[in-house]
């Protein structure tokens, strides 16, 4: 594997992307929540829907991967997995990354939603992505290349995509929000003046495929490290080809 000193090239690129968009960085009190999060699982030869983020909100692409359906009860990180390429010419995976970039991205989600999908959002419907189709067409997506069941309609498709606001803003009186952290960026909730967080909920997510998603809660490390804080911020430690996301809510109290 290509690196950077012993920088592994996929982690450095990962590294730059999310400290480049700042999903949760927060600016005077100001913070950009989760509007959606989908978690997506495909069997076979079915369709992926895609629904337009809602307005004043953009895309953010954090992982996708086929598996072969006979080693999806054993899957590890030396399980035989295909993963779209990396997102370029551009710095980052989408969201903030300009309209005409994620229309040509070599990350072929990225691109389809940008691209294949607009008509279909301009008009305010659904995009559906034929999964693995063996016809061809604009619709079709590939996940199998290079597995042993290739061409076979014989995977699973497993991704997360999320919606975050483009603009954030200070936490309203008894709102409760929610933001997501990734490996190599924080969660750093904060509140206006005078206020104090309080946590609600703090879980820690994988791979659909694995334990259906769910990994753990860390309630506990959130609540002794930001409540009665005006703000905090959470590291979140992630090994592993397969990446893991935060969901924090919380609200802010007298």
């Amino acid at each position: 594997m290509a690196t950077i000193g012993k920088i592994p090239m996929f982690l450095l690129f990962y590294v730059i992307t999310f400290l480049n968009i700042k999903l949760t960085h927060q600016v005077d009190g100001v913070v950009k929540r989760v509007v959606r999060v989908d978690n997506f699982l495909v069997d076979g030869r079915n369709p992926l829907d895609l629904v337009k983020c809602p307005d004043n909100s953009s895309f953010y692409y954090l992982q996708a991967y086929g598996v072969c359906k006979a080693d999806v009860n054993n899957i590890s990180d030396d399980t035989k997995v295909w993963f779209p390429a990396d997102h370029v010419p551009a710095d980052k995976r989408a969201g903030q990354d300009t309209a005409e970039n994620n229309k040509v991205s070599a990350n072929p989600l990225i691109k389809a939603y940008y691209k294949y999908c607009e008509t279909f959002f301009n008009e305010k419907k659904k995009c559906s992505l034929s999964i693995n189709k063996v016809e061809e067409g604009e619709d079709r997506f590939k996940t199998e290349d290079g597995l042993t069941c290739a061409y076979q309609g014989k995977s699973i498709f497993n991704g997360v995509l999320f919606c975050i606001q483009n603009e954030g803003s200070a936490v309203k009186e008894g709102e409760e929000v929610t933001l997501v952290g990734f490996r190599g960026v924080p969660l750093e909730p904060v509140c206006p003046e005078d206020r104090k967080i309080k946590t609600v909920t703090a879980f820690i997510y994988g791979p659909k495929l694995t334990n259906k998603g769910f990994v753990e809660s860390f309630y506990g490390e959130a609540k002794d490290k930001c409540d009665g804080n005006e703000s905090c911020s959470l590291e979140f430690e992630d090994t592993g080809r397969f990446l893991r996301y935060r969901l924090y809510t919380y609200r802010c109290v007298e």
